[in-house]
């Protein structure tokens, strides 16, 4: 589904910044009065939100064959422009993946691989392609500001992309490093690698350890549902039938809460029977 994204003033400033860049570059390389028109119609278009009109423009730009520094910033905001905006993904990685063959500067790539990660992990769910994506990210020499983080996407990507045993040996290596970002975090997707494979035993064991040291409430909520669930798997439905009780309360849904507890009350009851 395509989400209506509204341009902010932090974002209308970065673009004026990269536009009066690339205009910049324009003129130092001599372009006609033409393509300088149209950068200045692109970016007018840009802050009116008229974001169809700002592409076409810029489409027609990059058709004249412009410099590599002046292209490769097109790119990048015809890259922003369909996804943050028009929701078009697949012409967005086209322009980040332009960037990334062709750039010159090293930033610029690292710049268009973090915003084609996202895409494909929060939009198009091709897992696969973003677990490449954030381990070349994670790889990255010299180490990037955020490693961390795109470690993390790595395996969740493995995991979701249901590569259990590439996922669980990323999760395993963040959770042994006790100063990493997501020390603890790792810990819930590790159980829910375990829980995906049914290794019930595993699921338990990391998510009452991850239950302990979570400090967001609504993550340690989430993770008690998940353990719940694990127990009914396991057929021991009296602690199952705890979990749920205890977070009746606080789950976003109450209703699943309460659905679950009286299901779980019926089979109960049936076994004493």
């Amino acid at each position: 589904m395509k989400k209506n994204y509204r341009l902010n003033k932090t974002s209308g400033n970065i673009y004026k910044v990269i536009c009066i860049a690339i205009l910049g570059l324009v003129l130092g390389c001599d372009f006609s009065a033409r393509i300088n028109k149209e950068i200045i119609l692109a970016q007018t278009a840009f802050n009116n939100q008229n974001y169809k009109r700002a592409a076409f423009i810029y489409e027609q730009i990059l058709k004249r064959n412009p410099p590599i520094q002046v292209k490769t910033k097109i790119h990048y905001q015809l890259g922003d422009l369909y996804s943050l905006h028009l929701g078009l993904w697949d012409k967005s990685i086209v322009h980040f993946k332009e960037i990334i063959a062709k750039a010159n500067i090293p930033l610029w790539k690292v710049k268009a691989e973090e915003k084609l990660g996202e895409i494909y992990f929060s939009h198009t769910k091709d897992f696969n392609a973003s677990a490449e994506i954030y381990r070349e990210l994670s790889e990255f020499v010299p180490k990037l500001m955020g490693q961390d983080f795109y470690e993390l996407r790595l395996g969740v990507s493995l995991l979701y992309a249901n590569k259990f045993t590439r996922s669980e040996s990323v999760f395993n290596n963040i959770r042994s490093n006790v100063g990493h970002t997501y020390y603890i975090r790792s810990k819930y997707f590790l159980g829910l690698n375990y829980f995906h494979q049914k290794l019930w035993k595993g699921a338990i064991v990391e998510w009452k350890t991850y239950i302990i040291e979570e400090k967001r409430s609504d993550y340690v909520v989430q993770t008690k549902f998940l353990l719940a669930n694990t127990y009914e798997s396991t057929e021991d439905l009296k602690k199952a039938y705890n979990i749920y009780y205890n977070i009746l309360n606080e789950y976003p849904n109450p209703q699943v809460i309460k659905n679950r507890l009286k299901s779980l009350y019926s089979r109960r009851v049936a076994r004493k029977r």
